[in-house]
C-alpha cells in the first residue's frame, strides 16, 4: 500500500473529526446516505466517509469528485456543496482532463504574460515572496582561489527572476486555485567575507594573508511553486499569488575564478 501511495499520490483522509453529533441526526431523520429502513445501520461507514469527504473539500476550498453506483452517496451529492457523484469512470475521467487541460492552458498563458512583461505586479509578488527563500537559503560559495580562505559571512540578495513558460507542471486544482510548480532562473548577488592564508612550508603553520569581501553575480536554476488564486479562465485580470515558494536549490553557488589582487582587501 505504500508504494501504490508513493507512485499515486493519494492522500488518505482521517475520519476521527468527523462530529458525531451530525452523524446521530443525520441516522434519526433521517438523511442521506441513511434510509428509512431497519437495513440504515449498515449506512454508518458510508456516512462517516462523506462526511469526512465534505469536511476535507469544505477546509481546501474545493469540490470531491467521488464515483459510486451507491444511491444514497447520490442523494448526498445532491444536496452537498462539496461533493459531486458519478456512477460512470470514463466521464469522471473525461471530467479531470478537462480541468487539467483548461488549468494548464491558463498557467502557460499566464507565464508567457509575464515573460512578455505584462502583468508586472504579479512578478513583483513572487519576488517578494521568494525574497525569504534566498534569505534562509545557506548555499556553499565555490570558487577557485590560489590561496586558502576560510568563508566568514555570506549574504545573497534577489536581483532577478526569469519564470520559463515551458517548464511547469501543475502539482494541485482547486475550484479558484492553482498549484504550479515553475522553472525559474534566479539571479542574485552573493557578498563573501572570506579570511585568507597560506601554509609555512617550514613548519606547516597557516599564515593569514588578511581578508576582504567580494560580490559576484551568480544566475542558477532552481523551481518555484506557484499558487495562483483566482477565476481559471482566459482573463488574467483577476488573478493573485497567494504564494511563491522556492524548491529544487542547489547546496552550492559557483563563484569562479576570484582574482584576490583586485578584491576589496581589509
Amino acid at each position: 500500500m505504500k508504494q501504490y501511495q508513493d507512485v499515486t499520490g493519494y492522500e488518505v483522509i482521517d475520519p476521527k473529526n468527523v462530529a458525531v453529533a451530525d452523524l446521530v441526526r443525520m441516522y434519526f431523520e433521517p438523511t442521506p446516505p441513511f434510509e428509512k429502513s431497519e437495513a440504515k445501520k449498515a449506512e454508518f461507514p458510508d456516512a462517516i466517509a462523506l462526511i469526512s469527504l465534505a469536511d476535507f473539500a469544505k477546509a481546501r476550498g474545493m469540490k470531491v469528485l467521488a464515483i459510486s453506483k451507491d444511491s444514497g452517496w447520490k442523494r448526498f451529492a445532491d444536496s452537498s456543496e462539496h461533493i459531486d457523484v458519478t456512477d460512470d469512470l470514463s466521464k469522471a475521467l473525461a471530467a479531470f482532463q478537462e480541468h487539467t487541460e483548461q488549468a494548464r492552458k491558463f498557467v502557460e498563458q499566464l507565464l508567457s504574460c509575464l515573460a512578455r512583461g505584462e502583468r508586472p505586479d504579479l512578478k513583483e509578488q513572487i519576488s517578494h515572496a521568494i525574497e525569504g527563500d534566498i534569505d534562509a537559503w545557506v548555499p556553499y560559495p565555490d570558487a577557485s582561489v590560489p590561496f586558502d580562505w576560510e568563508i566568514s559571512q555570506v549574504d545573497l540578495v534577489l536581483a532577478d527572476v526569469t519564470l520559463n513558460p515551458d517548464d511547469f507542471d501543475l502539482v494541485n486544482l482547486g475550484r479558484e486555485e492553482v498549484v504550479a510548480k515553475v522553472g525559474v532562473e534566479l539571479e542574485i548577488k552573493a557578498e563573501v567575507s572570506y579570511a585568507l592564508s597560506i601554509r609555512d612550508p617550514f613548519d606547516g603553520d597557516y599564515v593569514s594573508l588578511g581578508g576582504g569581501s567580494v560580490e559576484v553575480p551568480v544566475r542558477f536554476q532552481a523551481s518555484v511553486l506557484l499558487t495562483l488564486i483566482g477565476p481559471v479562465t482566459e482573463t488574467l485580470e483577476e488573478i493573485d499569488v497567494d504564494r511563491a515558494e522556492l524548491v529544487n536549490l542547489p547546496n552550492s553557488i559557483e563563484l569562479g575564478d576570484l582574482d584576490i589582487y583586485r578584491l576589496d582587501n581589509e
